[in-house]
């Protein structure tokens, strides 16, 4: 999961350095975490959450197939709605 983390952190870099704030759109295909994941794993988690307000904050959008609003809240992912504004 290191290297999700690794290529969320230059794809933002890269939306900074090059100024494509509001135009650049990041398709992020992974499904969520098990809910019986280890605590290293779910610090991961975390990081790639921060990772995506980050991206957010940038003014860029992100598609991921996290389970919004899901009835089984498996990891932070899956806790951000649908459309996030």
């Amino acid at each position: 999961m290191v290297d999700t983390i690794w290529a969320f952190a230059k794809t933002l870099d890269d939306i900074l350095d090059k100024k494509r704030q509001g135009k650049a759109v990041v398709v992020y295909p992974r499904l969520s975490l098990i809910p019986d994941s280890s605590p290293e794993e779910s610090a991961n988690w975390d990081s790639i959450y921060s990772l995506i307000r980050d991206l957010f904050d940038a003014n860029t959008v992100v598609v991921n197939c996290a389970g919004n609003e899901a009835t089984s809240q498996t990891s932070r992912v899956d806790r951000m709605p649908a459309v996030w504004s």
